[in-house]
């Protein structure tokens, strides 16, 4: 059985669209650990926590016209605006966002702090069951002791800590556990959360994207939201197709390399966006012409309809762009 561990790690070559969080240069690395080798516990036989990993594999696929999409976002169409706030609402349902789970700092004397609030250990354990934590990241800071000194009080040994909440407290609500190493992380980390717990209408990217702003820079995931609305708007939605970023179709198709038909804030975890322009798309309807697909009955289908897709994206001049969730 496997947690999923998430580590600051400072690196410049491993970039993954899921990363929980980043500050500057500082990226973050899932790292899978064994129960046996989980955050320090010695003891095998102790059986791992069960934290569920997050993971949705649905593409929204939409036929839009890439010149008008990037001439709207900046033009302040106020019709298109109306259009597209109302949509932005009923067309997906804003998930949690699980940067804005609780941060526990644990100091050298054996402390506690829950989002730099002091907080007794029964306290925390009740706190840690609330339902607004749901799909978020539990973030865990252990200050290490001054030098020359020993940690003190009831966590003085490594792993204690997370040992006690392994048997003490359920933490199947959340979507990982992110063990932090300094505090300016940490503190990055409340910067960010305190951002995103801001209460802003979906309605208010929609109109930034149109009127060509960017005001919320922690908040790309909303305005991945708000770029599908507007394609919803002025293009066609194709609903739902594929799995893995359209790989379970065994296509080889280009649609699943990341970037956005316009300007967004860095998008953290979900929508991954894709697109592919007028001039691309003639390639691939092309390549679709001299493909061989497959006699799996359970995949032609689907590999049908995505050249169904592509011929009419073609046929209209129009390009794609797929919001993978």
């Amino acid at each position: 059985m496997l947690l999923n561990v998430y580590n600051e790690c400072r690196t410049s070559s491993h970039k993954n669209i899921a990363e929980p969080w980043h500050a500057d240069e500082a990226l973050v690395q899932p790292v899978w650990l064994a129960s046996s080798q989980l955050l320090g516990l010695a003891d095998a036989g102790r059986s791992c926590l069960e934290v569920p990993t997050i993971m949705t594999e649905t593409t929204s696929i939409y036929s839009v016209s890439i010149p008008r999409l990037r001439a709207v976002c900046g033009g302040g169409d106020l019709t298109i605006a109306e259009l597209a706030c109302a949509r932005s609402s009923s067309l997906r349902p804003l998930p949690t966002d699980y940067r804005v789970g609780p941060r526990i700092r644990v100091s050298w004397k054996s402390e506690i702090f829950l989002n730099e609030m002091p907080i007794s250990k029964t306290e925390l354990i009740e706190e840690l069951k609330h339902p607004k934590w749901n799909g978020t990241m539990l973030y865990e800071l252990l200050e290490d002791s001054p030098k020359g000194l020993a940690l003190q009080g009831e966590f003085n040994e490594i792993g204690s800590f997370s040992a006690f909440l392994h048997d003490h407290a359920d933490l199947r609500q959340f979507c990982g556990l992110y063990c932090v190493s300094r505090h300016d992380t940490l503190e990055d980390i409340r910067k960010t959360a305190d951002s995103l717990l801001e209460p802003i209408a979906p309605e208010e990217f929609v109109r930034d994207l149109l009127n060509g702003k960017r005001r919320f820079r922690h908040r790309g995931r909303e305005y991945g939201h708000a770029l599908e609305s507007i394609c919803d708007c002025i293009g066609t939605n194709h609903g739902l197709l594929g799995t893995d970023r359209l790989r379970s179709l065994e296509i080889k198709t280009p649609l699943i390399k990341i970037g956005s038909p316009v300007r967004l804030p860095k998008i953290e975890d979900e929508p991954a966006i894709c697109y592919l322009d007028e001039e691309d798309l003639d390639r691939e309807h092309n390549r679709l012409s001299k493909f061989k697909f497959s006699s799996d009955p359970s995949l032609l289908p689907i590999q049908k309809r995505y050249k169904a897709i592509i011929e009419h994206s073609t046929n209209n001049e129009r390009g794609i762009v797929t919001f993978y969730y």
